[in-house]
């Protein structure tokens, strides 16, 4: 395949990952919508939006009762003109609505925004009595007449038994308002607060898995992308936990004015967790220093923007703000860089964005109180971080695939030269071996015959014994030399053939015995190295049976191709002692083990019912392919 071919291919698997990655991303998307559909179906009946006759807004706070009734007033004879909201930044607005236009079996109001300062609520008969209750951040948890997460009122229908004429709503917010309102019936609420809680309960749940999944892979293989992703994980699981209004409820019930600075701070930490896990998860500096750099100062401004959250709260949520968005703006294109330059697991980070992004969106255009009756929108933001978290998972899971296999491989690499430099190793012995045998052979052999014929040469006397043992000394010392070296190196093997090189060492080992022997050889064609270690199994196994087994009358040698023709499999048996374990091998049987592993092999004892002895010995005649 040529070089164009080989890099279109690359281009197009690259393409297909992210199609594929769009693609699930799509079909998750429509199994939220189906489940936030199919909860909504048991949760909507009951429900009614309230749409507000009237909005005032006062440039101070703690407004009187009597105040906001004489500017209503003006505002219904055309005096005075109805303010839509816009900022309550330093004030307060007022919102009224008739409960007449409201269902009679309704019998709560809930407030969908969950983090107010101050929220207060006027039942208003016509002749000015009225009943009051307050709820909101800047108020204890365990003030509220309702205890829920969200703001929530008893929906009164009589004062004093005077019918209630209008409901008046008085909130002190930073930053712009929303305030979507809903009045239920108490079956209906009920039955919200126990889905709400049940969904959060496993949402929380799965958050927690992830978090201690990902924090034993950190901990186990030191990944630090698992570690941001913890961080992640951690902040953003508590900005949920404050914007939603279950901290409120569970971590500090007791206190008031904690949700608006918390809610700050866990924004800005959690854009700073956001940055640097992108960045570390899909090695983004490897594919763009300038969208690393962006998404490492976005992180920074957030950061730098806490100390002034304590101060000024919402006042310092624009930058906090603009960072976050920065932030999601640039990880889109990021990822989809990082997929077309073939990193593996961006596409997880896009399909995950994907998901993310539209179901985050509509919880924002819930939360400014936009959807009027849609009511299948209440859970779609929850359901998206869930999913969200779920594929960013299964992502690092992939990722630790990867990076095993990459390890694997690099290891594979590394034990392939260590197998292939101990084989060199072991030619450059066995030549070694060889000169010195050739050289015992032909040089010092051939020398001690001089010496020997140089001897036979010196006129004999009668009765010389000297020269008797000078001759009978040079005969043993030639012996020895040959003996020496074919011990260095068989050259048999090249002049006869492996058969019946080992044919040779099994008679001569045994020669002077009484042990019968019987070796079958198949025919084998094996490379020079595997050759030569098949005569040192042979010539090691018939001294370890001379040495260990001097009860044995019996010895059987085969030699044979196994598996097809892959391994060669050397069995020597005896009838002798109880043979050793492999805990028990001396220098000679330890060294054929070894020899035996770089041919992917194994040296094993074995003791059959029938009291024979075996050693084993496999080997491979193809490069080994080390164990992971």
């Amino acid at each position: 395949m040529s070089a164009s071919n080989t890099l279109n291919k690359t281009s197009f698997d690259n393409w297909r990952r992210l199609a594929v990655a769009a693609g699930f991303a799509f079909v998750t998307l429509l199994a939220i919508v189906l489940l936030a559909v199919t909860l909504a179906h048991h949760e909507q009946a009951g429900h009614q939006r309230v749409t507000f006759d009237g909005h005032k807004y006062f440039p101070e706070r703690d407004n009187s009762i009597e105040r906001f009734l004489d500017e209503k007033a003006a505002i219904e004879t055309g005096e005075m003109v109805s303010e839509d909201p816009q900022s309550a930044m330093h004030g307060e607005y007022w919102l009224w609505f008739s409960p007449n236009n409201l269902n009679k079996e309704l019998s709560i109001l809930k407030v969908e925004l969950a983090w107010l300062d101050h929220l207060s609520v006027f039942y208003l008969t016509k002749d000015g009595q009225y009943q009051s209750f307050e709820a909101g951040d800047d108020h204890r948890f365990t003030e509220r007449v309702i205890a829920f997460r969200k703001p929530a009122f008893p929906l009164l229908r009589q004062v004093n038994d005077q019918e209630i004429d209008t409901v008046a709503i008085r909130v002190s917010a930073q930053g712009y308002l929303s305030l979507p309102l809903y009045a239920l019936s108490e079956n209906a609420f009920n039955a919200q607060v126990n889905l709400d809680y049940l969904f959060y309960g496993a949402w929380l749940a799965i958050l927690v898995a992830l978090g201690f999944y990902n924090a034993t892979i950190f901990f186990s293989l030191r990944y630090n992308v698992h570690l941001y992703y913890i961080v992640y994980l951690s902040v953003f699981s508590m900005l949920l936990i404050i914007a939603s209004g279950i901290g409120q409820q569970y971590i500090w019930p007791n206190r008031g004015n904690t949700t608006t600075l918390l809610a700050n701070i866990a924004l800005a930490l959690t854009n700073f967790g956001t940055a640097y896990f992108v960045i570390h998860f899909i090695q983004l500096d490897k594919y763009s220093n300038t969208l690393t750099g962006f998404l490492r100062g976005f992180s920074f401004i957030s950061l730098l923007c806490i100390p002034f959250v304590y101060f000024f709260k919402y006042d310092a949520l624009p930058p906090i703000l603009i960072s976050s968005f920065a932030i999601m703006a640039i990880i889109l294109p990021a990822a989809i860089h990082a997929s077309l330059r073939g990193n593996q697991v961006a596409p997880f980070l896009f399909a995950s964005l994907i998901v993310l992004i539209p179901c985050n969106t509509i919880g924002l255009i819930r939360f400014m109180g936009l959807f009027e009756h849609d009511h299948w929108t209440e859970h779609v933001a929850e359901l998206g971080m869930v999913a969200d978290a779920l594929i960013l998972s299964l992502a690092l899971a992939y990722m630790v695939n990867l990076l095993r296999a990459e390890k694997d491989e690099v290891t594979s690499v590394r034990e392939r030269e260590r197998i292939s430099f101990a084989k060199q190793l072991l030619r450059a012995k066995e030549e070694e071996r060889k000169e010195i045998g050739k050289a015992l052979h032909d040089d010092l052999g051939h020398k001690i015959l001089s010496i020997k014929n140089a001897i036979n040469l010196i006129p004999k006397k009668e009765g010389d014994l000297n020269q008797s043992n000078a001759l009978a000394m040079a005969d043993e010392a030639v012996k020895e030399v040959r003996d020496l070296s074919h011990l260095l190196y068989p050259s048999i093997i090249e002049h006869l053939g492996l058969e019946k090189a080992i044919s040779n060492v099994v008679s001569t080992g045994l020669n002077g015995s009484d042990i019968k022997f019987n070796i079958n050889i198949s025919p084998l064609e094996l490379s020079n190295e595997l050759e030569l270690l098949v005569y040192r199994a042979a010539q090691e196994f018939v001294n370890n049976l001379l040495k260990h087994s001097s009860h044995a009358t019996q010895f059987d040698l085969s030699i044979a191709s196994d598996n097809g023709g892959d391994s060669i499999v050397i069995n020597a048996t005896d009838d002798g002692d109880v043979p050793f374990s492999p805990e028990d091998f001396r220098f000679g049987l330890n060294m054929l083990k070894q020899q035996a592993a770089l041919f992917d092999g194994d040296l094993q004892v074995q003791r059959s019912k029938a009291g024979l002895n075996s050693l084993v010995l496999t080997v491979f005649d193809k490069p080994p392919v080390p164990k992971p």
